[in-house]
């Protein structure tokens, strides 16, 4: 279940094997910078309704759309050069960006019915970058929380508490060993003519100010 990996060279097995767990409809589980999250491909109807069923535990749902890069995103949101030239200048890094969904991801995703928009992000990380990279189509994702694993609010979350609470729901859970996670990413909403900060997080937000 726990695979192990060194986060600057990661065993390609691994990563070929979590590839396809997800498009298989799994879930599957690893660290990003921000917290641990639960991962499923954005194209796999089973595996949406995976991951929805388990945050349906809890009543506050995060989703957010990892991407490998910039030309991943423009599959799945509208991207104009203004928002371009922005993306390029903070990405990857500690940023989820609020963009006007597509039809054909707004019709895949439950939280994005009514306001038809989706964040996406571009983790400054090497090998969960790659990871994204070879799935294609991005990654649906949404934060393990303390309440999901019945654990106080400040219990550090390890790859063996995950295991111990959701091994039966998923599929592979990647550690890269110690990790430090930097805080919540900052939130910034491109949808309309002036970028909004919707949350103030780990990412610098000065450019919007």
């Amino acid at each position: 279940m726990i695979h192990y990996i060194h986060p600057t060279s990661p065993d390609d097995r691994i990563i070929a094997n979590a590839i396809k767990l997800l498009r298989d409809g799994e879930l599957i589980c690893l660290p990003s910078d921000t917290n641990w999250l639960i991962l499923c491909d954005l194209e796999n109807k089973d595996g949406i309704e995976k991951l929805y069923r388990m945050k349906k535990e809890e009543p506050d749902k995060h989703f957010s759309v990892l991407v490998s890069d910039i030309s991943m995103a423009q599959n799945i949101a509208e991207i104009t050069n203004r928002d371009f030239k922005i993306l390029k200048k903070i990405l990857p890094g500690h940023y989820t960006i609020i963009l006007n969904a597509f039809h054909k991801t707004s019709k895949k995703l439950k939280a994005t019915k009514q306001d038809k928009q989706v964040g996406i992000r571009i983790p400054p990380i090497d090998w969960l970058r790659k990871l994204i990279s070879h799935s294609e189509n991005g990654l649906l994702s949404s934060n393990i929380t303390n309440d999901l694993l019945s654990l106080s609010e400040n219990d550090p979350v390890y790859s063996y508490l995950i295991e111990e609470k959701l091994g039966t729901k998923l599929k592979m859970i990647i550690d890269p060993g110690e990790v430090e996670f930097i805080g919540p990413s900052s939130i910034i909403n491109l949808c309309d003519q002036i970028p909004e900060i919707m949350r103030q997080g780990a990412g610098d937000c000065s450019i919007f100010e």
